[in-house]
């Protein structure tokens, strides 16, 4: 984009391609540091996008009754690769949709997700135009994050409540 000779070299004026040069990279958590690891399907090469992106406000305005799940940790595979399964524990920025409005936060680690990833993928009814970059614990890859609407999720409670914080 900075290359003064951009449009000489290539034909195009750089400011119409902006979209293009999106921060991104090859690199893959293979142990201490960045390495150009084999081929595959990683965080930082595989993206999320719809032709109509919603806005968060929007997305949550049509759930009747439902989460806005934030930060998951502890997410695993459960049974083979093949078979999509995983979970994870909400730990953070989570909340309670009532009627289209956020009605209260839950507390961390009160709410695990249990689902397969194809059914996630197949489930999905919005994708968000902003991205945010998740806190991501021991990668060295950056990610840039849509939210995204799915329904039908399988939710269940931590130790068989689900609880509620004070906002």
């Amino acid at each position: 984009m900075s290359d003064p000779k951009f449009k000489e070299k290539l034909g195009k004026d750089p400011e119409d391609w902006r979209h293009a040069f999106v921060p991104r990279n090859g690199f893959r958590f293979n142990g201490p540091g960045r390495n150009p690891g084999g081929a595959g399907t990683y965080g930082t090469n595989v993206f999320l996008e719809s032709s109509k992106p919603a806005a968060l406000e929007d997305m949550i305005a049509g759930v009747k009754e439902g989460l806005l799940l934030g930060r998951l940790w502890y997410v695993y595979p459960m049974g083979s690769p093949k078979q999509g399964g995983f979970t994870g524990t909400a730990v953070a920025d989570s909340y309670l949709i009532r009627d289209g409005k956020i009605v209260k936060g839950l507390a961390p680690n009160s709410v695990r997700l249990q689902d397969n990833y194809r059914r996630i993928l197949m489930n999905i009814e919005a994708v968000s135009r902003e991205r945010k970059t998740p806190l991501v614990w021991a990668a060295d890859s950056i990610r840039h994050m849509p939210y995204i609407l799915v329904r039908n999720v399988g939710i269940s409670a931590v130790s068989g409540t689900v609880r509620e914080t004070e906002k």
